[in-house]
C-alpha cells in the first residue's frame, strides 16, 4: 500500500499541478490574477446553475405534496450519477490510455491495480464538481422543506463521498473491456461512438422507465402511502434509491440500512473495477499502441497523382484530423451539445404536454415566433460557446507546439485555420441543434433558418476572443488529453465572452422591439456582425505577435 499512496500523491501533484501553482503564485508571485478570474469563472457559472436548480426544487418542494418530496432528491441523484457515467468516460479514457505519464509508470515495478486506483482516485475528484452544482443545491431546498438534522446531513455527507463510486466503476470497466477488444487503429472513433450511444442510451432509458412509472401510478395510493414513489421510480437503479432513502430516513433502521447497502455496492463495484483492471489493463494498453507498418512504394504514378493543396486548406484539414485523433477532446467538445438537447427531446418524443402547451402559448403571442427565433439563437450561441475548440486550439499543441513554430507558415494563416475549423463546428452544432428544435416547436423553415444564423453570427465574437486568450497564454504543459481542456481556465473564456454579449442583445429586445418591430432581428443581426467582424480583426492582427511570445516546450 506504500507504492499506492506514494503514487497518489505524486498522481495528484502532477495531474493538479500543485507544485507549479505553489512556485508560481507564492514563492515567485507571478500571474496571481489567475486563480482570482479562475474563482469568479467558477463561482458565476457554478452559482448561476446551482441557484437556478435551488429555486427549481424549492419551488416543487413548495406545490408537491409531502409524499413526493423524496422524488425532487431521488431525481437530483439520478442526474448526478447519470452525468457522471458520461463525463466519467471520457476522464478515465483519458487517465488510462492518453496520460503522457504511462510511458514513465509501467515500466516500474507497480502492480496493475496501484495505477488504476491511483487515476481513480484522480478521477473521483474532479468529477466532485457535478454533485456540488447539482446536488448540494438540491440538498439545501430539501432541507429547508424537510429538516435533516445532525445525522441528515452527516448522512448526506456520506452519500456524497460515495456518489462517483458506482457510476466511475461503471465507466472503468466499460472502458477496459472496450480498450482491450479495441485495436489503435480503429480505438479512436470506437471510443467516440460507444461513449456517445451509452449516453444518449442511458438517457433514453431512465426517461422512458420514469415516464412509465409515473404513468402505472395510483396517486391516491402514494399519497395514502401504500406505494413507495422513491422505490418504484429508481427500481432500475437501486443505488439511487439508496442513497435517497439514507439521507431522508437518516436516524432509523431503514436509512442506516440503505447506507449500509449503498457503502458495500460503492465498495464491491470498486474492487470489480480493480480486478477487471488488474486482468487486463497491460494489455489493452500495449495492445493499443500495434500498429500495422505500412510501405508505400512511390513511382511515377503516384507522384503523377499528387495533388498540391493551398496552406489553408491544409492547415484546416490539419485541425480536424488531429481534433478527431483525440476522443476525449471530441467528447468534451461535444457531450454537452448532445445531451442538453436530448433532456428536452425525450419529452416531446413522448407526446409531453408541458411542450405542447408552451409551444400553444407561443403560437398565441403575437411576439412568439420573435421570442422563438431569439431562444434558438441563444441556444445555439451558447452551446457553441462550451464546445471548447477554438478557446483550447494552441493548448491542444502542448509539447508538439515547436511543429507549428517550424513550418513555413504565416501566424495569421494557422490562426485563421484554427477559427475556420471552430467556426466549422459550430455550424454542426447549429446544424443538430435545429434538428432538435424542429422537433420540439415545428416553427417554420424561415424562423428557424435565421434563428440558426443569427446564433451562428453571434458565437463567432466569443469563440475569436477565446481563440486570442489561447493564443496569448496557452496551457502547454498538460499530462493528459482532457486536462488540456478541463483543466484549462481558457476553456471558459469562450462562454465568459458570450455573456455580455447576451446581456446586450436581451435589453436591446426590451427596449427596441416595439419601436422597430420586425426590423429587430435585422438590427441584431447587424450588431452581432459588427462585434464578429471586430473580434476576429483583433485576433489576426495580434496573432504573429502572440505567436512570437510563445515558447516551444519539446
Amino acid at each position: 500500500m506504500k507504492s499506492f499512496w506514494r503514487l497518489l500523491k505524486v498522481t495528484l501533484l502532477n495531474h493538479f499541478h500543485i507544485s507549479v501553482m505553489q512556485e508560481t503564485y507564492f514563492e515567485k508571485r507571478e500571474r496571481q490574477w489567475e486563480p482570482l478570474v479562475f474563482g469568479l469563472a467558477v463561482i458565476v457559472g457554478g452559482g448561476s446553475f446551482g441557484s437556478m436548480l435551488f429555486f427549481a426544487a424549492r419551488s416543487l418542494l413548495a406545490v408537491l405534496p409531502l409524499a413526493f418530496s423524496d422524488l425532487v432528491l431521488l431525481l437530483a441523484i439520478l442526474a448526478t450519477q447519470l452525468l457522471m457515467l458520461g463525463f466519467g468516460l471520457a476522464s478515465l479514457i483519458s487517465l488510462f490510455y492518453f496520460s503522457t505519464d504511462l510511458s514513465v509508470l509501467v515500466p516500474l515495478p507497480l502492480r496493475e491495480w496501484t495505477i488504476l486506483a491511483a487515476k481513480f482516485v484522480v478521477a473521483s475528484i474532479t468529477e466532485y464538481l457535478l454533485p456540488i452544482v447539482i446536488l448540494l443545491p438540491v440538498l439545501i431546498a430539501y432541507n429547508r422543506h424537510v429538516p435533516l438534522g445532525v445525522l441528515g446531513i452527516l448522512s448526506a455527507l456520506l452519500v456524497f463521498v460515495l456518489l462517483p463510486a458506482i457510476p466511475l466503476s461503471l465507466a472503468g470497466i466499460a472502458t477496459l473491456t472496450l480498450m482491450r477488444g479495441v485495436g489503435r487503429r480503429h480505438r479512436d472513433i470506437l471510443v467516440v461512438v460507444a461513449s456517445l450511444v451509452l449516453v444518449v442510451g442511458m438517457l433514453a432509458l431512465q426517461y422512458f422507465i420514469q415516464s412509465m412509472a409515473m404513468g402505472s401510478l395510483d396517486i391516491g395510493a402514494v399519497l395514502e402511502g401504500r406505494i413507495d414513489l422513491v422505490a418504484a421510480l429508481g427500481s432500475r437503479f437501486p443505488p439511487s434509491v439508496w442513497a435517497t432513502r439514507a439521507i431522508a430516513g437518516a436516524g432509523n433502521p431503514i436509512g442506516l440500512a440503505n447506507l449500509m447497502y449503498l457503502t458495500f455496492a460503492s465498495l464491491a463495484s470498486v474492487g470489480a473495477f480493480l480486478l477487471v483492471g488488474q486482468r487486463v489493463f497491460y494489455r489493452g494498453l500495449v495492445g493499443g499502441e500495434e500498429r500495422l507498418r505500412q510501405r508505400t512504394r512511390l513511382d511515377g504514378k503516384s507522384l503523377a497523382q499528387v495533388v498540391r493543396t493551398p496552406s489553408l486548406t491544409a492547415l484546416v484539414l490539419r485541425e480536424i484530423r488531429l481534433f478527431m485523433r483525440m476522443p476525449i477532446w471530441v467528447l468534451n467538445g461535444f457531450l454537452a451539445v448532445v445531451i442538453v438537447p436530448l433532456m428536452s427531446l425525450f419529452p416531446a418524443l413522448t407526446g409531453n404536454g408541458g411542450l405542447r402547451q408552451l409551444t400553444a402559448l407561443l403560437a398565441e403571442n403575437p411576439q412568439g415566433e420573435t421570442i422563438l427565433m431569439l431562444a434558438i439563437a441563444a441556444f445555439v450561441t451558447a452551446m457553441s460557446s462550451m464546445n471548447t475548440v477554438a478557446c483550447t486550439a494552441v493548448s491542444r499543441e502542448g509539447k508538439y507546439l515547436w511543429i507549428s513554430k517550424s513550418i513555413p507558415v504565416m501566424p495569421v494563416t494557422q490562426v485563421k485555420a484554427k477559427l475556420i475549423f471552430a467556426l466549422l463546428c459550430t455550424a454542426l452544432t447549429g446544424i443538430l441543434l435545429a434538428v432538435f428544435f424542429a422537433v420540439l416547436f415545428s416553427p417554420s423553415v424561415s424562423t428557424l433558418l435565421v434563428a440558426v444564423a443569427l446564433g451562428f453570427v453571434a458565437s463567432i465574437a466569443p469563440q475569436a476572443l477565446g481563440l486570442a486568450f489561447d493564443i496569448w497564454r496557452p496551457f502547454l504543459k498538460w499530462t493528459t488529453p482532457q486536462h488540456a481542456v478541463k483543466n484549462n481556465l481558457n476553456a471558459l473564456t469562450a462562454l465568459l465572452a458570450c455573456v455580455p454579449l447576451g446581456v446586450v442583445s436581451y435589453y436591446l429586445y426590451l427596449w427596441l422591439h416595439e419601436p422597430l418591430g420586425t426590423l429587430f432581428v435585422p438590427a441584431l443581426l447587424v450588431l452581432h456582425l459588427v462585434a464578429a467582424t471586430a473580434s476576429v480583426s483583433f485576433t489576426l492582427r495580434k496573432a504573429a505577435e502572440y505567436y512570437d511570445r510563445l515558447e516551444v516546450t519539446a
